[in-house]
């Protein structure tokens, strides 16, 4: 087990280096929403404004402890995580904040994480970057999908990601 925690600060540092050579600027960003359940995540930091048409919405998150939150203020989503959205109708939300074109995670903890991307990157790569990684999911439809080595992760989706 010393080994793997070896391992795991080496993946973490690999990460963290990555999310630390970013290029930023100024930007909105649209969440395009389906009734029902969404997935989503925002690449944005500093987020200084929202423009909700959507009216009435739930959202909530993952603490820590991969315990459900509720989210009342957007302007808190954070980049590089994962958030669900319901709405009672097709709708959008514009976020304005400073964007951060980088994977945007800075670390993966042992078992299920809920997380989102700055910047689109094909599963395969992510994998490549933490050998602990062995399963990546979208909620596409109202349904899991299991994505594979070729499928992409994009900006704006979350993603459940599993780490052995």
């Amino acid at each position: 087990m010393k080994g793997r925690s070896l391992e795991l600060l080496i993946v973490f540092v690999i990460l963290l280096s990555i999310s630390l050579s970013v290029s930023f600027s100024q930007d909105t960003f649209t969440l395009r929403l389906s009734k029902g359940w969404n997935f989503v995540s925002v690449p944005l930091v500093n987020i200084e404004s929202v423009e909700n048409r959507c009216g009435n919405i739930k959202v909530y998150g993952y603490d820590a402890n991969n315990r459900i939150v509720s989210i009342s203020d957007l302007k808190t989503l954070t980049i590089g995580k994962a958030y669900w959205i319901y709405t009672s109708y097709d709708c959008s939300i514009t976020f304005k904040g400073t964007r951060v074109y980088t994977l945007g995670i800075v670390g993966l903890n042992q078992g299920w994480n809920a997380v989102g991307f700055g910047r689109d990157i094909q599963v395969k790569d992510l994998k490549n970057s933490c050998n602990f990684i062995s399963s990546v999911y979208a909620f596409e439809n109202g349904n899991w999908k299991k994505l594979s080595d070729e499928d992409y992760l994009v900006v704006g989706k979350g993603y459940w990601i599993y780490v052995d």
